[in-house]
């Protein structure tokens, strides 16, 4: 038996033509599971093994035009709510068109049920689905898709789907760590929690606990704050009990919760939010804060999309990976100098 058994060689023996063996084994259209399973098993007893950039160059000559492969951007939103894409659906949007593919939304608040959904995607064409921002009341019809490969975008509370999303831990880590070197010691952390909980949640309150205990004495710790993101009361309160000298906020709505309270920032008390860059349109300032990296993350989500398309993978994924995009650090006009604490 030949030792490196050739695409040619591979076909004649399966009795299938050469486009049709490649397209088994890249993932390709028109090509049915049971085909695609006995040419990859063929594959393996020959010994087959494709040269990787021949295959990649292959792929892409292969593909059809920008118009004809759409991938869908499934997200959630009710009457009245913004689009749920945030930051991630613009640069999933261009990295989507720089790799052959044309990105489509829909709202999944407007589909009854999985079955049509999915039959309108496989109509259609859709190669394969990206996850923005939704409701956990949605996975039960998520999980009924065995048709499209599955890539969660920024996601803060884990589905059982390959995902890229921010490292929260590292990030909160990295911004506690930028408070102690400008001489802040009272930070209060108000990490908050959705409601229902998700992940993040969880994330945002172990990284501030380890922060506390790795850095801090025992009388410069102070609870971080748990309440629902959304009580400003709460908020407020806490601040006024625990009086910490910087806010760690898990919103901007912390922002003008303490201009509303009086705080002048940064003469009177910090402020970091933990989500973003440059705060609303009418804050005309730069917050100090940790950047997600949007952007890198959405192009991650396309990169891994391209690539499970490539190997033919569909439906939901048995070992579900995690990539971890690191923020970085932007020094903002909401925290005082280190000369200024002292």
């Amino acid at each position: 038996m030949d030792s490196s058994p050739t695409l040619s060689r591979l076909a004649a023996v399966l009795g299938m033509g050469k486009s049709t063996v490649q397209r088994a084994l890249t993932g390709g259209p028109g090509c049915s599971s049971k085909t695609r399973e006995r040419v990859v098993a063929m594959a393996d007893k020959l010994g087959y093994r494709p040269d990787p950039v021949f295959a990649t160059m292959g792929s892409r000559r292969r593909r059809k035009p920008v118009d004809e492969v759409p991938l869908a951007y499934l997200e959630s939103y009710g009457p009245g709510e913004s689009r749920a894409g945030g930051p991630y659906f613009e640069p999933t949007r261009k990295r989507a068109i720089q790799l052959g593919y044309r990105l489509e939304r829909f709202n999944l608040q407007e589909w009854e049920g999985a079955k049509d959904l999915w039959g309108v995607l496989y109509a259609r064409g859709f190669a394969g689905v990206i996850l923005g921002w939704m409701r956990s009341g949605h996975l039960p019809m998520l999980l009924r898709n065995e048709t499209f490969p599955v890539v969660c975008c920024g996601r803060t509370d884990t589905f059982p789907f390959n995902t890229v999303r921010p490292a929260i831990i590292s990030g909160i880590r990295m911004a506690w760590r930028e408070l102690l070197a400008l001489g802040y010691r009272r930070i209060g952390a108000a990490i908050c929690r959705h409601e229902p909980e998700v992940d993040d949640d969880f994330a945002r309150h172990a990284a501030a606990l380890a922060c506390l205990a790795e850095f801090h004495t025992r009388a410069e710790f102070l609870p971080p704050l748990r309440a629902p993101f959304q009580d400003d009361e709460a908020f407020k309160k806490w601040v006024l009990k625990h009086n910490p000298e910087v806010v760690l906020g898990f919103s901007m709505r912390h922002y003008f919760a303490l201009e509303q309270a009086g705080f002048r920032i940064p003469q009177d008390i910090g402020f970091v939010s933990p989500h973003g860059g440059t705060g609303p349109g009418e804050i005309p300032r730069q917050i100090s804060c940790l950047c997600q990296r949007p952007t890198l993350i959405a192009e991650a989500a396309v990169n891994l999309m391209d690539q499970m398309i490539r190997h033919g993978e569909r439906g939901r994924t048995e070992n579900p990976l995690t990539i971890a995009v690191q923020p970085v650090w932007v020094a903002g006009d909401t925290l005082r100098k280190a000369a200024e604490l002292r």
